[in-house]
């Protein structure tokens, strides 16, 4: 018969190592860089914009400026017309 020996420590199981997800504080620091392209900033937004929650609307009120930034910058914001009016009439039916 094989007897238990006696440990001074307890055995801890192992622990497994756990996956860090990008921070959106990265993601909004990336949108920030003077060459972001406006194609980034629109996937960025629309990343947010499929969770629907009022708690995200700190970020895509970033997103929304730093596109706007970005285009003024490079003197293409009239090509931004068409997509803020859509996004402003969404909103408008979706009472947001």
């Amino acid at each position: 018969m094989v007897e238990k020996m006696e440990v001074d420590e307890p055995v801890l199981p192992k622990e497994k190592p756990k996956k860090e997800e990008p921070k959106d504080e990265l993601d909004i620091e990336q949108l920030k860089r003077p060459d972001a392209s406006i194609e980034d900033i629109k996937k960025y937004i629309a990343q947010i914009d499929q969770y629907e929650k009022r708690s995200l609307d700190p970020f895509l009120a970033k997103g929304f400026f730093y596109m706007t930034l970005v285009a003024e910058r490079r003197n293409e914001i009239s090509q931004l017309r068409g997509y803020l009016n859509s996004r402003l009439r969404i909103a408008t039916l979706r009472n947001q």
